[in-house]
């Protein structure tokens, strides 16, 4: 049975953190592919001054060909309204068939019972959790939790947490900070030349 990853996100921008844990998510759960979907328009948090389109390009320069079998779609862009996790998942299982496994921060797991159609998530797929910081003992609480009420299939991610996100990228770049480490060097590339986030 093949393995598909779905590694979903707004990508705002794409940072080295995404990709290091898009790789370990390749690895250490053998994926036979990585489908890695920038949303369109998330439930959950506003995205100012937004150009999805823009967020789509750098994904695919962060990620497009990783280890061989990394691409990004533009499902949830394409689709209109708001972007549920769960029609995303079912509409990926019927494209590749197989199993699905659906990547998720530590903090997105706290919440994940919230989400459009919960029980439909873990049905459709098994979660696997990155933690953000070294002790996530309320997320394993949590992930208990939904394996009772659920019956939720969820592993852990085995990486050392990475707190870089998103918006500690843009902070830094509005700043005026050093923050081109923080991103792929083709994703810094395209955000100076396109004057992305004040730059």
């Amino acid at each position: 049975m093949t393995r598909t990853g779905v590694f979903g996100g707004s990508f705002n921008p794409p940072h080295n953190a995404h990709v290091r844990i898009a790789e370990a998510f390749i690895d250490q759960f053998a994926l036979d592919r990585l489908i890695v979907v920038p949303t369109s328009v998330p439930p959950h948090k506003k995205i100012d001054n937004d150009d999805p389109a823009t967020r789509r390009d750098m994904a695919r320069l962060a990620f497009e060909g990783l280890r061989g079998i990394t691409e990004v779609s533009d499902i949830e862009l394409k689709r209109s309204g708001k972007s549920y996790t769960s029609d995303t998942l079912a509409a990926l299982t019927r494209i590749y068939g197989g199993e699905l496994l659906f990547l998720c921060g530590a903090d997105m797991l706290m919440t994940l019972d919230t989400w459009h159609e919960p029980e439909r998530i873990f049905a459709l797929a098994t979660v696997v959790c990155a933690k953000r910081y070294e002790n996530d003992d309320t997320a394993e609480q949590k992930r208990l939790e939904y394996v009772k009420k659920y019956n939720a299939s969820i592993a852990w991610l085995d990486l050392p947490p990475m707190p870089l996100s998103s918006t500690c990228v843009r902070e830094a770049i509005e700043s005026g900070g050093d923050w081109r480490g923080l991103v792929p060097q083709c994703v810094a590339d395209y955000i100076v030349k396109n004057r992305l986030y004040g730059t």
